[in-house]
């Protein structure tokens, strides 16, 4: 994550801030206000804690350039969007009955779903799939 300068400086701009109004508005040195309006500093916790100081009612997605994720590329079998959607996935339910992934065994993929985000897996040839439940063994409880 990365602030997007280009961005804070249009801010900035409106706003009619000096680095020593930018500054005082992230309680930050002018020094370091100054590096970074200059390209010379690009983050860290103390810069971007100030931006969100100083701009309160941005969003995170406009003051920050967010990482964007990209798929794993494994040299494995890859399908098209169209044979996806002819394989039949099973639901695969937990032992409270609730959805944690789909699966094709034939064709060896497995799907889960999970905040929002959908992720394959190709399982080789050959391979059998297995799905365990468990419950993890709970913590000990503090003896005062």
């Amino acid at each position: 994550m990365t602030p997007n300068r280009t961005y804070i400086t249009k801010l900035v701009n409106e706003r009619g801030w000096s680095d020593s109004e930018l500054a005082r508005q992230m309680g930050i040195s002018r020094a370091e206000a100054n590096r970074f309006m200059k390209g010379q500093r690009s983050g860290g916790k103390k810069l971007m804690g100030g931006l969100l100081r100083a701009f309160p009612n941005e969003s995170i997605e406009t003051l920050f350039i967010l990482p964007t994720p990209s798929p794993i590329n494994n040299n494995s079998t890859n399908f098209t969007a169209d044979e996806l959607r002819l394989m039949e996935l099973v639901p695969v339910k937990n032992l409270n009955n609730a959805l944690v992934a789909k699966m094709d065994a034939r064709n060896g993929v497995i799907e889960v779903a999970e905040h929002g985000y959908t992720t394959q897996f190709k399982v080789p040839e050959g391979t059998d799939i297995q799905v365990i439940h468990y419950l993890p063994p709970s913590k000990p409880s503090k003896q005062r």
